[in-house]
């Protein structure tokens, strides 16, 4: 009774608050991008990676009543232990009849079910495709300036895919692609090949792959996420396997071969090879290594200037061994780059651990990263979740000269580990079957600041989720403290964002999606007031072999601080995040035929529409118009 008192009285706080303000937010496609939260231009790349793996474990699902443990493990937000307890389950009542039976799993909660079921099937009628060819491509009209100039060349960009199975054991990939403005039509390549073997399940991988370390403080992989209010709170799991590079980011994956040997079914011993070019900036007597380029991008003169200018090689070891309670990974990990980082002598040599623990309800998972056996980083979970709610406070220590290219920062699809400490937690109780609420905090400052006291970057956030069998409605509020300036007085700046949104699926063949967000800030010194809002109207339709996607966005954004990302529906393994800033309209149409199961089209027009400018963007990537035209095509052949 008391749960439930307080349970209301959050909830007519909750309601309140939104009523007196009257301003909205929202989230987009919460199936599978419920996870990501204020993704911004520079972690794109890696959101697109992450989304492309997905594509591939969608289009070769994994089957519930053959797969072992490592099978499932491939799947994001499913962590060793719940596979271990799917197996068991599957083990005492026989096969699974439905996926739906994945939720009497000890473990298993709605949110986890509904973000693993695309992956996963129970007795498909027909094989999967032996083979998948994909072709995507892109045109941006008017030119950007850059081609027009000649900077650039052919704007059009154009991207290949192969994926195959030869037979349970072996498989593989192969992708080439060019860029937007680059001159060759093979710009970039990548290719992998894994046999695993049927009896004794070691596995060997040749060729482009992603080896994630750990929770990823050394080696990152195209899974994990920032901290978020609607993903599963138990995707940090500790990683276990190597996977090939399916995706056209030209940056993050290995190149060479991997190695996982099983020693029973409770200790794993990994080790891998790497060697390869990277893209990269150096000092002008080409002594040092200034900065690692991620972009892929081969269009200017300068950019051309940093290709394969820097050589990478990568040796690693690790076990992993895992019981009811307890599962450790112990990893060695040497880098070497040619020439050297400034400051850092070769190999950059680094020890990692990490250590779970899985007791009942409590879950609490932890690295200790140490670089060159002097400088450490750290950071743990601890998972906690008691009938109707769910709770996970985060911490991380940086310390300031600890150096890893290749790892990833808490809280972050694209920041590496660097000079920080900070904490995190998040907070969801389920009211009901169809409300949910939740909150959380994010901080983070720098350990040291050479232009003084360090900033505390702080992130505070609440939210309703509705959910029946027709209406799904979704309403946040956040507030970000961020630094600021007023006549070049540093300060305070505080960004508020309320969002909603909301979808009713009227039937199976037509559903409505609507949105509008606010964001605003206010200045402590100037007690000046900006707000930016966002507002678009989707429609979905199905009929027969057709599908069509409609949405008109309509917004006023009026400076950069205040942007607003929007996620929109894109090509099938893309993910397309636009950043509204000024005032104008945006509007797209994606057309989906899919007359047979082995044959599927693509197309999407969208245009962005500026009344108050007379070019978009500015310097070689200006376009000479206030309006810009998108033309994307895709087409996927199966067999």
């Amino acid at each position: 009774m008391c749960i439930k008192r307080c349970a209301g009285l959050i909830l007519a706080f909750y309601l309140s608050f939104i009523f007196q303000t009257g301003q909205v937010w929202s989230q987009e496609n919460p199936e599978l991008l419920n996870s990501f939260i204020d993704i911004d231009e520079e972690g794109s790349r890696e959101v697109e990676s992450w989304m492309e793996n997905l594509w591939e474990l969608m289009q070769h699902p994994i089957d519930l009543n053959n797969a072992k443990v490592k099978d499932l493990t491939q799947i994001p937000f499913l962590d060793h232990n719940l596979a271990e307890q799917i197996i068991n389950f599957r083990s005492r009542h026989h096969q699974f009849s439905s996926l739906k039976d994945l939720l009497m799993v000890p473990g298993m909660s709605e949110e986890i079910f509904e973000a693993i079921t695309p992956f996963l099937h129970v007795r498909q009628s027909e094989h999967p495709p032996r083979l998948i060819y994909r072709f995507q491509s892109r045109l941006e009209k008017p030119n950007r300036k850059g081609y027009i100039s000649g900077e650039y060349h052919h704007p059009l960009y154009i991207q290949h895919r192969i994926l195959f199975i030869v037979n349970p054991q072996l498989k593989g990939g192969f992708t080439w692609e060019k860029d937007a403005g680059e001159e060759k039509m093979f710009d970039y390549g990548s290719m992998y090949l894994q046999y695993q073997h049927p009896t004794q399940m070691f596995s060997l991988l040749v060729g482009d792959y992603y080896r994630k370390v750990g929770m990823g403080l050394v080696l990152w992989s195209p899974y994990g996420q920032p901290i978020s209010l609607q993903s599963p709170l138990s995707r940090f799991t500790i990683a276990g396997d190597s996977r090939g590079n399916q995706s056209t980011h030209e940056s993050g994956f290995l190149r060479g071969l991997s190695l996982e040997y099983p020693f029973g079914t409770r200790v794993d011993f990994d080790c891998f090879f790497s060697r390869r070019n990277l893209d990269g900036s150096l000092s002008p007597d080409r002594q040092f290594i200034l900065s690692l380029d991620q972009s892929g991008l081969h269009r200017t003169e300068n950019e051309k200037r940093k290709i394969d200018q820097v050589s990478s090689t990568v040796w690693g070891i690790s076990i992993h061994s895992r019981s009811a309670v307890l599962s450790t990974q112990t990893a060695l990990v040497i880098f070497h780059f040619q020439p050297s980082f400034r400051d850092i002598l070769p190999p950059m040599r680094y020890f990692t651990q990490t250590v779970q623990v899985q007791a009942g309800r409590l879950k609490s998972i932890g690295e200790f990263a140490l670089f060159t056996e002097k400088f450490p980083a750290i950071q743990h979970h601890i998972t906690y979740s008691e009938g109707k709610a769910q709770f996970q406070i985060s911490g991380f220590y940086y310390h300031p000269k600890y150096f890893a290219p290749s790892s990833r920062a808490f809280g972050s699809f694209q920041a590496p580990v660097s000079n920080g400490i900070g904490s995190a937690g998040i907070l969801l109780f389920h009211l009901n079957r169809v409300v949910k609420l939740g909150s959380s905090f994010y901080i983070r400052r720098k350990i040291y600041d050479s232009h003084g006291d360090p900033f505390v970057l702080r992130d505070y956030a609440f939210d309703i989720s509705f959910k029946n069998d027709l209406h799904w409605i979704y309403i946040q509020w956040k507030l970000k403290f961020r630094e600021g300036e007023f006549n070049q007085i540093p300060n305070e700046r505080g960004i508020h964002a309320l969002r909603t949104d909301y979808r009713f699926p009227k039937d199976k063949s037509f559903s409505l999606h609507s949105r509008l967000e606010l964001h605003w800030d206010k200045d402590y010194l100037s007690f000046a007031r900006n707000t930016g809002i966002s507002f678009f109207q989707q429609i979905n339709w199905t009929f027969l072999s057709w599908h069509f996607t409609f949405r008109w966005t309509s917004f006023e954004v009026p400076e950069y601080d205040l942007r607003i990302y929007e996620y929109e529906n894109d090509l099938p393994g893309n993910f397309r995040s636009v950043l509204l800033n000024g005032r104008g309209y945006k509007y797209f149409l994606l057309i989906r035929w899919a007359k047979f199961t082995r044959f599927q089209i693509d197309f999407k027009y969208s245009q962005r529409l500026y009344p108050d400018q007379q070019s978009i963007s500015s310097g070689l990537n200006e376009i000479p118009s206030n309006r810009a035209q998108d033309f994307r095509l895709s087409f996927i052949m199966k067999y």
